[in-house]
C-alpha cells in the first residue's frame, strides 16, 4: 500500500495498527508517518502517553509512538513514568523528528487581523525572539499586542485557528494535511520556520513500542541500541558497580536518565534508564548484563536499530542554546 495521505490511514482495521500521541497533526503523528512510511498501517490517535502504552500492552495496537526526549526541553517525564511500569511491550525502534515551527492562520487572516496566538508552552518558548519582534511591530503600527494562550497541543491550536480567523497558532507544516489553514514563516534561507534556532537544529526523539525487538540477523548492517531499566539502592558506588561490566566489555553508554523508584523506611531506590550501543544478543552485552545483575536488578526494555539524528543538530549543544529552559 502506497497511500501517502495521512487522513486515510486513520482507523483502517485491515492494516497494522499504530497508536500515537494525538491529536491528528501532532508532532508524534508526523513521526509515526515518517517512521512507518513504507509499511501498510493504520493510525490510532491516543489522548495521553499512558494511553499509547496501554494500547500496546493490551495488544490493541501493534506498535506505539511516544516522545521521549527533546533537544530543547529535555526528557519527557510522562514517557519515563510509563517505562517504570513492568509490561510485555518492548522498545523496538526510535526515530528523530526535526522540529520546525510556523505561524498557522485561517486562510482569510493576516498578521494585522490576528488578535491571539495559541500553542503549546514549549512551542511558544522556542519562537520567543520572533514573537517579540512581531509584538514590537504591532505596537509601532498602533495595533494591540497578541494575546498569548497556552494550550495542550500544537495540533489543537491549529484546529482552532482553522475555525477562528482572529486566532493563529504555532504549529508544524504537517497540520495542513488535516486543517484548511495558511502557513507563515520567515522565508529566510536556512530559516524558513519562525523558531529561534535555524531549520533542523532542534529535534525530538521518539520511541517505537511493540511486542518483539528485531533480531540482529534481521538487520545485519544496522547499528543497534539496547535499553535497560536498572533499579539501584541509594548507596555509595551502586551506579559505578552497575556500569563497570559494560565499560570493561567496551560497550558505550549512550544515554542515562535517573528517576526515584520507590521508598522504604531505610532508603530510597532509584531507577536508571540506560541506553547502550549494541544488541542484547551480542556476546559482550550478555556478559556485561550477567555481571551487572550481581549488583542490582536489570530489566531489559528492548534492542533496536539506532535512529538517524538530524545532521543540523549534531553541533555543540552550547551553540544551540541548550539549558535555557527546564523540562
Amino acid at each position: 500500500m502506497n497511500d501517502r495521505n495521512p487522513k486515510s490511514r486513520i482507523q483502517n482495521p485491515k492494516l497494522e495498527r499504530i497508536a500515537f500521541l494525538g491529536p491528528e497533526g501532532s508532532f508524534t503523528h508526523e513521526a509515526a508517518v515518517r517512521h512507518f512510511d513504507e509499511r501498510p498501517y493504520t493510525l490510532a490517535p491516543c489522548a495521553t502517553i499512558g494511553a499509547v502504552f496501554e494500547t500496546v500492552r493490551t495488544e490493541a495496537a501493534d506498535f506505539g509512538v511516544v516522545p521521549v526526549e527533546s533537544l530543547r526541553q529535555g526528557p519527557v517525564i510522562e514517557t519515563y513514568m510509563e517505562l517504570k511500569k513492568a509490561g510485555p511491550s518492548r522498545i523496538v525502534g526510535e526515530t528523530y523528528l526535526p522540529i520546525q515551527l510556523y505561524l498557522i492562520t485561517h486562510p482569510d487572516a493576516t498578521l494585522e487581523s490576528v488578535m491571539s496566538l495559541r500553542s503549546k508552552a514549549e512551542a511558544i518558548r522556542q519562537c520567543g525572539n520572533w514573537i517579540e519582534v512581531q509584538q514590537e511591530q504591532r505596537k509601532a503600527a498602533g495595533l494591540p499586542p497578541w494575546e498569548i494562550e497556552e494550550v495542550s497541543s500544537t495540533a489543537k491550536a491549529a484546529a482552532y485557528a482553522a475555525e477562528h480567523p482572529e486566532a493563529a497558532s504555532i504549529s508544524s507544516r504537517f497540520v495542513t494535511e488535516f486543517y484548511t489553514v495558511r502557513v507563515v514563516g520567515r522565508g529566510e534561507p536556512g530559516h524558513e520556520g519562525i523558531q529561534d534556532l535555524p531549520d533542523g537544529a532542534s529535534y525530538t526523539r521518539f520511541l517505537i513500542l511493540g511486542h518483539r525487538s528485531p533480531g540482529r540477523a534481521e538487520e545485519p548492517e544496522a547499528r543497534f541500541k539496547t535499553s535497560f531499566r536498572f533499579i539501584l539502592s541509594h548507596r555509595t558506588g551502586a551506579l559505578v558497580e552497575a556500569l563497570l561490566p559494560f565499560r570493561n566489555a567496551g560497550i558505550s553508554l549512550e544515554d542515562i536518565q535517573p528517576m526515584p523508584f520507590r521508598a522504604t523506611r531505610r532508603q530510597i531506590e532509584y531507577v536508571f534508564f540506560m541506553d547502550f550501543i549494541g544488541h542484547i544478543a551480542d556476546d559482550a552485552m550478555i556478559r556485561a548484563v550477567r555481571e551487572a545483575e550481581e549488583t542490582c536488578a536489570v530489566e531489559y526494555l528492548g534492542s533496536y536499530p539506532c535512529g538517524e539524528m538530524p545532521q543540523a543538530a549534531l553541533g555543540p549543544v552550547e551553540e544551540m542554546g541548550i539549558g535555557e529552559s527546564g523540562s
